[in-house]
């Protein structure tokens, strides 16, 4: 099962989870609010990421955004998945 929680704008994934290959944030006309690449899950406890609520300097407005997510368990599978997250400040 892939679980995404995102808490203070730190994102903590799914104790399987060896590598986030990919996670992306677009907005609702497709532009990149936010993108992680490559990022070794060396302790599932903490957060990966540091997002900070912004896109260029500026504070997001509340929203749906979309999330597009690939990822390598420690079993080796890869695993993609998109969906929607909803930004309340």
């Amino acid at each position: 099962m892939l679980r995404w929680v995102c808490l203070s704008y730190g994102i903590f994934v799914n104790p399987n989870v060896e590598e986030v290959l990919e996670l992306s944030i677009l907005d609702r006309w497709g532009n990149l609010v936010y993108q992680l690449k490559n990022v070794l899950v060396v302790d599932p406890k903490e957060k990966i990421g540091d997002w900070d609520g912004t896109l260029n300097g500026s504070n997001i407005k509340d929203g749906v955004f979309t999330l597009i997510t690939k990822v390598r368990y420690r079993d080796e599978k890869i695993v993609s998945k998109n969906g929607t997250i909803i930004y309340l400040k």
